[in-house]
């Protein structure tokens, strides 16, 4: 808070164990977010997790190489 507050931006709040999230969802959520924003990136660890069950629909189904796609792949911005 004390950076962001510092650089004059605001906070975004996003947690990676958000039931239903997906690598694309994920992807879509860093691309929107507003100009002049710090992505504080919540509960990391789950996107680590190896067994899911797919029918779990209180599951985050962000991986950990989704998660490094959406933060510098292909389609990252040059600002993240």
């Amino acid at each position: 808070a004390a950076l962001a507050g510092h650089l004059g931006y605001d906070i975004c709040v996003l947690n990676l164990a958000e039931p239903g999230l997906t690598d694309d969802r994920l992807s879509h959520a860093l691309t929107h977010a507003p100009a002049g924003s710090l992505v504080l990136l919540e509960d990391v660890d789950s996107a680590f997790q190896k067994d899911r069950d797919p029918t779990d629909r209180r599951s985050s189904f962000a991986t950990f190489s989704g998660l490094l796609n959406a933060l510098d792949g292909v389609a990252a911005g040059e600002e993240r």
